[in-house]
């Protein structure tokens, strides 16, 4: 009888992300359309469950303000068949805001574990796919009128939270030099005077940040866990 090979951490992963082909937007809310964390889950439990992966995620000195609840996280990959020598530790952040702080915590965490799953696993939404609906001719023409009237928009208080929420997750040092460079990049004094056009371009550049942080950080941690020579 031929034994079957034991994958590590980092293969049982590997087949994790080849069981999902992407993510489709389909929850409303904060002025965004985005990807629900059901969505999320249901294309990974199976695989997760079959494989003997489990996701930790640990709080890191939390602080509650005035119903804004924030923390640094410590998302820990362990792997089940040998949890004391095969773990991923990956540094995170969740920010949730709401009137009661019990509901700012929920969010919060929901948040930030939707967000790391997709961001992880490098999946695309269908947003992110060239050869998506919506695409060239095919996309509605009243669509477009509509979108561009929203796009003139003065930004809200909730888009602006989502920014902060983006600076965290993109670990940026000096966030006054930053928002500065934003500032004179679109010719205003206050970010809450962006367009929302503007506003995107931000968020997109910030996402774009956020996804080589998460890359280098997992390409770090393995070369510490595995160095050459070893």
């Amino acid at each position: 009888m031929v034994e079957e090979k034991k994958l590590n951490i980092y293969q049982k992963l590997v087949e994790v992300r080849k069981g999902i082909e992407k993510f489709e937007k389909d929850t409303q809310g904060y002025n965004f359309t985005y990807v629900s964390g059901t969505q999320v889950l249901r294309a990974i439990k199976s695989n997760l469950d079959k494989l003997g992966i489990i996701l930790e995620q640990h709080l890191v000195n939390p602080i509650v303000e005035d119903g804004l609840v924030k923390s640094p996280m410590k998302m820990i990959w362990v792997n089940a068949d040998n949890p004391k020598d095969e773990r991923i530790v990956i540094d995170w952040f969740m920010v949730g805001k709401q009137k009661d702080p019990s509901q700012s915590f929920g969010s919060g965490l929901t948040y930030a574990e939707r967000y790391f799953l997709m961001k992880f696993f490098n999946i695309p939404t269908d947003d992110d796919d060239p050869d998506g609906l919506g695409k060239g001719k095919d996309r509605d023409k009243s669509q477009d009128k509509s979108q561009d009237k929203l796009d003139e928009r003065p930004v809200t208080e909730k888009q602006l939270n989502f920014y902060h929420i983006k600076v965290k997750l993109a670990k940026i040092q000096d966030t006054d030099k930053y928002s500065d460079r934003i500032k004179k990049q679109f010719k205003v004094d206050s970010k809450k005077k962006l367009k929302r056009w503007q506003f995107d371009k931000v968020i997109e550049e910030l996402e774009k940040k956020i996804k080589e942080k998460d890359e280098q950080d997992v390409t770090d941690d393995f070369n510490d866990k595995f160095p050459e020579g070893a």
